[in-house]
């Protein structure tokens, strides 16, 4: 099985669960989103005043009271307080959008407004100008200029959590910015998970029916949201389905578009590849699978881990690059391929695919499109646990690492952090508990791939009988962004006439940029970041806390 299908069952499995389990709040009540489905299968017959009142009920349930941080006394009192609400949340991660709701949100929103209301007249003058010694073709101006105050437009958020930052941008919109929030048609929030649209679905069904008429709450959550909800599309979608053109996320349209994710990259399957010289000196491409044997290890012992069960019949392998898409993003940007050392142990590096091939779909798809993509750009190494291991040769104990001993990968640039649920690191993605029995495989030969192996055996998808893990990579966004530009350049490049080549070069109508969150935050919230600051100290962990997040913005040229 190519790594990249087999890193996208180990994620489905731990999306699987309920999403309690998966995303952090800072509101108590997550356990009460699992009776919706039960609740909404009783025909009940209940007056308008029951139905005002069980919406506001509903509302609560989902509402979540923001954090008060100019009352912080700094950054110490803001780390106390970090770790008491990560000690009483049932979910996994406590994301931005969750801590710092609702001005990171805000912040975003601002983007929005930035990218909705820009015209491009310098440009498009220029064009004209132009022109004068070059025919120029509509079908570029029309991608060329972004906006006009008419215009329709589209939000689409890939990965939308718990529906909080969709909840909280047309908040903002729609108290803040009118004419922005009446040009979009449609917020669309694409996920793979049902548990998750279940819950967004939660989150916007009170606020598509009607208002319990509250007069703005101070969390900024709750301002007179009828309505908001018949704007908002919960779209199941597989991001791999889209990279690997099984879906289409983007119809072809010229519709000005912004394209959100937040904290999506780090949960994209990636693959990875190596380099072997050959005797005469040339290079072959390695791409990484993962296949099934019968072996196990001399080590093996009753000592070792309690994953045997699962991962100690799997093992890495590099074979020739045959898969097309994977061929197709190292053709487009080659410096994704490992550093050549020109020796027999080139480092193998782990590369974006899924990330890769979707940017290209937006940007294909939608020419007159922009971008935020805010993740990790670094992630910390595995604290893996110790246990003794007594040697049978003396009464001496030693102390091994659960995740070291059982490395059954070859690591490489740009490895991934495994944790499962109860925060418990891993050495590498086949050292990992696997849910469920979801691998089988036919044991007549001693080596056998996984790809004839369906996604509805045992496990992905379903229930599961624990071991869920998630899988966390970092993004280069340096190489991601040059990515992005390729893209754009070549994208550009087909709809120029031979009469616009011989013109004088025109600035592209795009830029790509990439910034650390805290530089995101000053452009697009400086309001927000001035509220949250310390009064005592002027402390701020919207600038000064996850420094290691990176935002790669594509916008539309000012």
């Amino acid at each position: 099985m190519l790594l990249r299908k087999y890193i996208h069952r180990k994620l489905s499995e731990y999306y699987a669960q309920p999403s309690h389990k998966v995303v952090g709040s800072l509101s108590n009540n997550n356990n009460n989103t699992n009776n919706t489905n039960k609740s909404s299968t009783i025909t009940t017959t209940i007056t308008k005043q029951q139905q005002q009142h069980k919406q506001q009920q509903h509302k609560q349930q989902h509402t979540q009271k923001p954090i008060a941080f100019s009352s912080l006394f700094g950054k110490y009192h803001w780390q106390y307080l970090y770790a008491r609400h990560y000690r009483n949340q049932t979910g996994q991660w406590l994301t931005p959008v969750e801590l710092f709701q609702p001005y990171y949100s805000n912040s975003i929103a601002n983007f929005i407004v930035d990218e909705a209301t820009t015209t491009t007249a310098t440009t498009l003058s220029t064009k004209t100008t132009k022109s004068t010694t070059a025919d120029t073709n509509s079908d570029t101006i029309a991608s060329s200029s972004t906006s006009n105050p008419n215009s329709r437009l589209d939000v689409v958020e890939l990965g939308g959590g718990r529906g909080t930052n969709a909840r909280g941008i047309l908040n903002h919109l729609r108290r803040n910015h009118r004419d922005v929030y009446d040009r979009i048609d449609e917020y669309r929030i694409v996920d793979s998970s049902d548990t998750l649209l279940q819950l967004q679905r939660d989150v916007f069904s009170s606020s598509s029916v009607s208002s319990s008429g509250g007069s703005g709450e101070s969390d900024g959550m709750e301002d007179n949201e009828e309505g908001m909800g018949d704007k908002v599309r919960m779209v199941k979608m597989d991001m791999l389905d889209v990279a690997e053109n099984r879906s289409t996320l983007l119809s072809k349209s010229n519709k000005q578009t912004i394209v959100l994710a937040m904290e999506l990259l780090d949960n994209l399957p990636h693959d990875k590849v190596s380099l072997r010289t050959k005797p005469d000196g040339s290079t072959t491409i390695l791409q990484t699978e993962v296949v099934h044997t019968n072996t196990h290890h001399q080590h093996h012992d009753d000592n070792n881990n309690n994953n045997d069960n699962n991962n100690n019949n799997l093992e890495e392998t590099f074979v020739p690059l045959t898969d097309p898409l994977l061929q197709d993003i190292l053709s487009i940007l080659p410096s994704y391929l490992p550093d050549d050392n020109n020796n027999e142990h080139t480092i193998p590096r782990w590369i974006p695919t899924t990330a890769c091939s979707l940017l290209r779909h937006i940007v294909t798809q939608r020419s007159n499109s922009s971008i935020v993509w805010i993740d990790f750009d670094w992630l910390p190494p595995p604290t893996l646990l110790v246990e003794p291991s007594i040697s049978s040769s003396s009464s001496s104990t030693s102390v091994v690492g659960v995740g070291a001993r059982s490395r059954r990968s070859v690591e490489g640039v740009g490895e991934p952090l495994i944790t499962d649920m109860e925060d418990v690191d891993y050495g590498c993605y086949l050292s990992a508990p696997t849910a469920g029995a979801s691998i089988t495989a036919n044991t007549t030969t001693s080596s056998t791939t996984l790809d004839e192996i369906d996604d509805s055996d045992g496990g992905v998808g379903g229930s599961s009988g624990g071991g869920e893990c998630d899988i966390l990579f970092p993004t280069d966004f340096g190489r991601l962004a040059d990515f992005a530009g390729t893209i754009l350049d070549n994208t550009t490049t087909t709809t120029t006439t031979q009469k616009e080549e011989q013109a004088p070069p025109i600035a592209p109508p795009w830029t790509v940029k990439v910034t650390k969150q805290s530089e995101f935050l000053e452009t697009y919230g400086r309001e927000e970041v001035e509220q949250t600051k310390s009064w005592l100290t002027g402390y701020t962990p919207l600038l000064n806390d996850f420094g290691n997040c990176s935002v790669l913005t594509v916008s539309r040229r000012r």
